[in-house]
């Protein structure tokens, strides 16, 4: 069988631009009513329509569908859709990438035997025809359109589908995707062997192709990527540098905390409550002061300023690049939709008159969209309140767990290591929920979006994007707030009972004597990890086990010769908001890289190789591993964009009280400051002072020392405040506040400057734009100029202006 003949109705002339797929027995009763009624209507659309058997199962047909040139042209005008082929404006040229980074498809050879195998698509030059994503979206958007009852309701694929009229339906890719050394390429075959491929990982993404293929909407997500990862590069260097920093000067005066920590003689009161508790050695802390140096350095600080900058050059060199592409594909009119949703129209009781539109338009009681919002609320507002319970039962695991090893371990290496093993095995905890949650949160933004009644597809969207996020956000990140901000803030001193009984113990969880920077770096690196590793494994594997199932029921032989459109029936389908997973990890792991890079800096490492593994899996993905999606029209990247933003300021104020509250920077540099800064150690300055006499659970029958000692500013036990907050204790608190308050006004300033510097749409494109306006205004005036003269002349005027003169 010819590869390439299965991509063709019987004839060898038409394109099968849509198929549908159904079950003969499942086609009786209604569904037959509704299945010849919806055929009937298509045919009579002007579509042509080919039926085929299934090869290995005689119950299965397929519906092979074309359009041809004269429909899919008249259709577009009725579906608003620019077609490239019309396209007369200006399109800005996109600056060529570096020659080391560019693949034929981006720097074509015209004397290679490549180019003469796909002179089209590697031309560059503007379609002269219909494309096949243009022809597949007009078909897509004619099968939704079209009736299959009498009832106003009754209509589009996707009512067929949930009705099981229909098994499925999907286009086809344009051939197979295996490299062939002769004869014509394909547009799939070229992206495969220069874009879905590892051995790509440092060439640039064919970003037309893409677009020409996929469509504008997985176009400008991949295009946001790739420069997402250009970007990330100088900032995963300096967070290398920064790292390599704290491993040079680990052993010299920078480091002077460490070596008192490793030298004192200072024994730290019990972490536990029950009789039998250990006291620890403050130098039992000694390698986890060396390795909480390496990520909290005085580079980590710069670093955390640079990061802060960084944010907004990445957003308003985005912005730019995304206004170029947005002319370059002629989507600059897409911005603000304003048709209705079908689901909107069916859902209208009454019709209210629009002064707009001028014309009675469907019309939703706000009482009922009210509720609509008053139930999202709600359930929005449990589904937070479960994930931080969850989150607050990860760390009363982790305290639990430190307690015990703490009691019943022997292994003095364990002992002095019981916060890194817990902090390891509840980041590992918090991970594996963050995974059970999303999948749950997906559903449930999808059903609570439903509810809503938006009125265009556009706000509908808008509003499952938002809902997805604000689940995530609190998914992901609820555990990193709490070691980052709240850990050890609930804890007074050894002898307040309280500590030990409220909240399951959650006010004995404090950090280590060098701060809770280590705590924060394991748990980011363990998420961060994690998602890389579970989600580009799924990815490679969950489409080829789902092909394989499919197969595997149909009991077909994975090897079998069959066609094309039969052989994507077995792959899964690239469902309506996949893209919207895609951007919520891109812009979750961007969240990481500038909240918390002041508490780990190795953030941008992990995003960055993430980043160009990402690109490469997802590339073969969408080529080879699933059906062709359905391409879609899109001005940008949407309300990411507003999201990205908002992340961007979140992220001054995060890295802020890092450097404020979970760092010790503040601390140090005022006792560097300090008067004291001579005579007592900094450690020192940072613990206070405990009778054990007054700590009530200690056994008597065991040696105890007299005094031990805990994180916190507090007056010694012979003070008439005994085991008070002390005056030091305020003044630190409000410097730090005041340290948070002039860097968040600081950067944010310098952020809007340098944010007006960098104009939105690059000045030769804008000087372009005017040229082309004026060129078309002159068009229009020379059209009316002809008109008025016609006119003129056929009602038997005799005509007093030249046409020099009304232009």
């Amino acid at each position: 069988m010819d590869k390439y003949s299965t991509l063709f109705f019987s004839d060898g002339e038409k394109t099968i631009d849509f198929v549908l797929v159904y079950k003969n027995a499942m086609v009786d009763g209604t569904r037959l009513d509704y299945f010849e009624t919806y055929i009937d209507n298509l045919l009579r659309t002007g579509l042509n329509i080919e039926v085929d058997p299934f090869t290995v199962d005689s119950s299965i047909t397929f519906l092979k569908i074309h359009a041809s040139d004269d429909i899919v042209m008249h259709f577009a005008d009725l579906c608003s859709v620019d077609l490239a082929c019309r396209n007369i404006y200006y399109r800005p040229p996109i600056p060529p990438s570096p020659k080391f980074m560019a693949t034929p498809l981006i720097i074509p050879d015209e004397d290679s035997y490549l180019y003469r195998r796909a002179p089209d698509t590697f031309s560059k030059r503007l379609p002269t025809t219909i494309t096949s994503a243009e022809r597949i979206m007009i078909v897509y958007k004619m099968l939704c359109r079209t009736k299959f009852g009498n009832r106003r309701d009754q209509y589009g694929i996707p009512k067929l589908l949930k009705e099981k009229v229909f098994l499925s339906a999907y286009p086809l890719h344009d051939g197979p995707y295996e490299w062939t050394e002769f004869g014509k390429l394909t547009d799939r075959q070229l992206l495969v062997k220069f874009w879905g491929n590892i051995h790509c990982w440092y060439k640039e993404q064919p970003i037309i192709l893409i677009e020409k293929y996929f469509g504008t909407e997985f176009a400008f997500y991949f295009a946001w990527l790739g420069f997402y990862v250009k970007m990330l590069m100088p900032m995963a260097i300096l967070s290398v540098l920064c790292i390599l920093y704290g491993a040079a000067t680990i052993t010299t005066s920078q480091n002077i905390n460490s070596h008192e920590i490793c030298t004192s003689k200072l024994i730290l009161c019990p972490r536990c409550h029950y009789m039998h508790c250990k006291f620890e050695s403050l130098k039992s802390s000694c390698l986890q002061s060396h390795v909480t140096y390496v990520f909290d350095n005085p580079a980590t600080i710069t670093f955390a300023i640079v990061i802060s900058f960084w944010s907004t050059i990445f957003m308003e060199f985005w912005q730019r690049n995304q206004s170029v592409l947005q002319l370059v594909w002629n989507v600059k009119s897409l911005e603000n939709e304003t048709m209705l949703r079908p689901e909107y129209i069916e859902n209208a009781k009454r019709m209210k008159y629009s002064p707009v539109t001028e014309t009675n338009e469907p019309y939703i009681n706000r009482r009922v969209i009210c509720l609509g919002y008053t139930i999202t609320l709600f359930s929005l507002l449990l589904m937070l309140f479960l994930v931080i319970l969850g989150v607050l039962g990860v760390m009363i695991y982790r305290i639990s767990v430190d307690m015990m090893l703490i009691r019943s371990s022997k292994d003095e290496i364990i002992i002095e290591n019981t916060r890194v093993i817990a902090a390891v095995t509840g980041a590992c905890m918090n991970a594996t929920f963050i995974f059970i949650f999303r999948a749950i949160f997906k559903i449930l933004a999808l059903k609570l979006t439903n509810l809503e009644n938006h009125r265009t597809q556009q706000e509908y969207d808008n509003s499952f994007i938002y809902k997805s996020y604000s689940l995530a956000f609190v998914n992901n990140y609820s555990a990193v707030f709490y070691i980052a901000f709240f850990k050890g803030r609930f804890f007074t001193h050894p002898g307040d009972m309280n500590v030990w009984t409220d909240l399951g113990g959650l006010g004995s969880d404090i950090c280590a004597p060098t701060g809770c920077i280590l705590d924060l770096s394991i748990s980011l690196m363990i998420i961060m990890m994690s998602k890389i590793i579970v989600s580009n494994f799924t990815q490679v594997l969950l489409p080829i086990l789902v092909d394989r199932y499919n197969k595997f029921k149909a009991k077909v032989e994975f090897t079998a010769d069959l066609p094309l459109y039969e052989k994507e029936y077995f792959m899964p389908p690239t469902e309506q908001y996949f893209l919207v997973d895609e951007y919520l990890d891109m812009v979750i792991q961007y969240g990481f890289v500038v909240f918390f890079v002041a508490g780990f800096p190795l953030a941008p490492v992990l995003a960055f190789v993430n980043n160009l593994l990402e690109i490469r899996v997802d590339a073969s993905k969408i080529t080879q591993s699933y059906r062709r999606p359905v391409p879609k029209q899109s001005a940008g990247i949407g309300p990411w964009f507003g999201i990205l933003q908002a992340t961007t300021y979140i992220g001054v104020a995060t890295n802020a009280l890092v450097i404020a509250f979970t760092s010790n920077f503040v601390q140090k540099e005022i006792y560097r400051h300090s008067k004291d800064s001579a005579h007592s150690g900094f450690i020192n300055t940072t613990l206070s002072a405990y009778a054990t006499k007054d700590f009530e659970i200690l056994s008597r029958s065991i040696k105890t020392p007299k005094i031990c000692f805990y994180p916190g500013r507090r007056y010694d036990p012979d003070h008439e405040q005994a085991y008070e907050l002390t005056k030091d204790f305020w003044f630190l608190l409000a410097i730090r506040f005041l340290v948070v308050l002039v860097f968040e006004h600081v950067i944010i300033l310098l952020k809007g400057i340098l944010a007006y510097a960098i104009p939105d749409v690059p000045s030769y494109v804008t000087l372009q734009l005017a040229v082309q306006e004026r060129r078309n205004r002159e068009l229009r005036m020379k059209a009316l100029n002809e008109e008025y003269i016609e006119n003129r002349r056929l009602m038997g005027y005799r005509d007093i202006f030249t046409p020099t003169q009304i232009s």
